[in-house]
């Protein structure tokens, strides 16, 4: 018996034997949970996921060293927790490396349903979903046998309702006893590639650009110089696509994210249902709602999850007393500064996802910058290295300058991260860049800064000596710069 004991036992003692020692000391080096903020550089952000979906984005991505999680929000790092985090307890982000065990798993929910149906759409970290309502008016005394379906994920109740919004005047009654086995077979749907090549204004390694195969989706990333030419991630096959996600028709060329493909994924059902059913229709004039009862009417509610295709605008320039200054211009100034053009064929064409809600803390997305073209957002950047200059509001004259830079958190305060103008002067400067809000009514496009104590104050755009700036106390820097200064407002301006 002993003898049968130890025999029983050798596999496990010899897989423990031979278990990779690199497996061993990378999971015992990890850093999992780590509560903190990251430095505002990442390879990847993806809203509306879970933590489960993060960790496997990551896994799936053959350049993320770490993920970060928190606020429904998931972001992909190129370095290890250790080098991308600074703790913090009060954050609301839990950072993880790569071989940290997943945090949580999807869990598996069995539901057995009489006379109600239960439904649950899953997507993985989808942008902005739209909602399309299907009404389909009927009567219906339905007898139906018990259904099983068992549901991955937590699942959601809809009672059946009756919704009707046809009227009908032509009277009729009709009774049809039937017995019907029916099978509805699992449906899936493909994705097909794009109707036309999409453009890209630059190198392989301008932002967001990538070069893929024939028709295969990749995950796109926003590159900087140092990266390599094939700086791109394959991974948007499987999960609905977002603006981060491209195909390529043709092998080898580039290719901007732009948006979506025309044709998204479809839920996949099955359902087998025996009914016997004796149905009465009569007369109606008027649109109802019955509620739901053993012999209610059904109403078919259908929620389709799309992903938003970016809009792209100029930005126009309008003085206060209603003269026209131009648009912001594709090129900076000498020391890394957005400036105003007359020459439409110079404007700034910026991006963002018209489906957001609400339309704030924004990142514009610099689609034809001539130079600093591996800085992709439109940004705010401080003026001065002292963070007195981080804050706007009444009794100073601090003004953030408009120019280009990497990502920052939105609804956070200035970061230090490379922008044009610290470059230019070869040192660090703060900025932010999801700093934007537009006005859907007035399409009136407008910064949101974000103070040291995380206040908000009103800021007025300003064109001084060419170059565009924003304060939060216009009267004083009118008096400290009393020529030369002009109050503005900026509104987006279609593409046509």
């Amino acid at each position: 018996m002993h003898l049968l004991k130890v025999l029983s036992a050798a596999p496990l003692l010899l897989q423990a034997a031979f278990a990779s020692p690199t497996q061993h000391d990378e999971r015992s080096a990890s850093t999992c949970g780590s509560v903190g903020y990251d430095q505002g550089r990442f390879l990847l952000n993806k809203p509306e996921c879970t933590i489960a979906q993060c960790s496997d984005l990551c896994r799936k991505n053959p350049n993320c060293k770490s993920y970060g999680y928190g606020k429904r929000t998931c972001r992909l790092y190129s370095k290890c927790v250790k080098d991308t985090v600074k703790p913090g307890k009060g954050s609301p982000y839990s950072f993880y490396d790569r071989a940290c065990p997943c945090p949580s798993a999807v869990t598996t929910q069995r539901v057995v349903t009489t006379t109600k149906s239960t439904t649950k759409s899953t997507t993985k970290c989808t942008t902005t979903p739209s909602t399309t309502r299907s009404t389909t008016p009927s009567t219906t005394r339905s007898t139906t046998a018990p259904s099983t379906t068992t549901f991955i994920t937590a699942s959601s109740t809809t009672a059946s309702t009756t919704p009707s919004n046809t009227p009908s005047t032509t009277p009729s009654t009709t009774t049809t006893p039937s017995t019907t086995p029916s099978t509805t077979a699992p449906t899936t749907s493909t994705i097909a590639p794009a109707a036309s090549p999409f453009q890209c204004t630059g190198l392989y390694n301008q932002p967001r650009c990538c070069k893929a195969d024939s028709g295969t989706y990749y995950e796109c990333q926003a590159p900087t110089t140092s990266s390599p030419k094939n700086a791109f991630v394959q991974g948007c096959a499987d999960q609905n696509l977002s603006a981060a996600c491209c195909v390529v028709p043709i092998a080898g060329q580039a290719a901007l994210c732009q948006g979506v493909m025309p044709d998204t994924p479809t839920a996949t059902s099955t359902s087998t249902t025996a009914s016997t059913t004796a149905s009465t229709t009569t007369a109606s004039t008027t649109a109802s709602i019955a509620a739901p009862t053993a012999t209610s009417t059904t109403a078919s509610t259908t929620k389709s999850t799309a992903a938003a295709v970016p809009t792209s605008v100029r930005l126009r320039l309008t003085a206060l007393d209603g003269s026209d200054l131009g648009y912001v211009t594709n090129t900076f100034s000498l020391y890394g500064h957005r400036q105003a053009t007359n020459d439409a064929s110079q404007a700034l064409i910026v991006s963002y996802d018209s489906a957001a809600d609400p339309l704030s803390q924004l990142d514009l997305t610099n689609m034809n910058s001539a130079t600093y073209t591996d800085l992709p957002y439109l940004s705010g950047n401080v003026g001065s290295a002292s963070s007195n200059f981080d804050n706007l509001g009444p009794g100073n004259n601090n003004g953030v300058l408009i120019g280009a830079s990497l990502s920052t958190p939105p609804g956070e305060r200035a970061k230090q991260v490379d922008n044009s103008y610290g470059r230019r002067l070869g040192g660090p400067r703060n900025c932010e860049s999801a700093i934007w809000e537009i006005d859907p009514t007035t399409n009136a496009l407008r910064p949101v800064w974000i103070n040291t104590d995380g206040s908000k104050p009103t800021v007025f755009v300003l064109l001084f000596g060419g170059v565009l700036l924003f304060t939060g106390d216009v009267s004083n820097y009118f008096a400290s710069n009393p020529t030369g200064t002009t109050a503005l407002t900026i509104a987006i301006e279609p593409i046509t």
